[in-house]
């Protein structure tokens, strides 16, 4: 379903996978304006499928990282597009 401010644990697991780390994201620098305060900031949107067990099965969201000092190095079109995070 719809990712709110109350998910941003599954948004930092979600990272953890896609990361191929077995640490907690959050440590990660790099991950940070991916997952910090997700849902707080204006654009934010994201799904997330999770299991009858639980597990989260996949998620992918967008927002505005460069307001948290990230930025899309793979190709920097422009700073004020979303980037998508699966």
């Amino acid at each position: 379903g719809p990712l709110t401010s109350d998910d941003e644990d599954i948004i930092w697991e979600a990272l953890r996978h896609a990361a191929h780390e077995t640490d907690d994201a959050r440590t990660i620098p790099i991950l940070e304006p991916y997952g910090k305060s997700y849902g707080k900031m204006n654009g934010d949107l994201g799904y997330a499928s999770i299991g009858d067990d639980g597990t989260i099965t996949g998620a992918a969201w967008i927002r505005h990282i460069s307001e948290l000092g990230g930025l899309c190095k793979v190709n920097p079109i422009d700073e004020k597009l979303p980037e998508l995070a699966m």
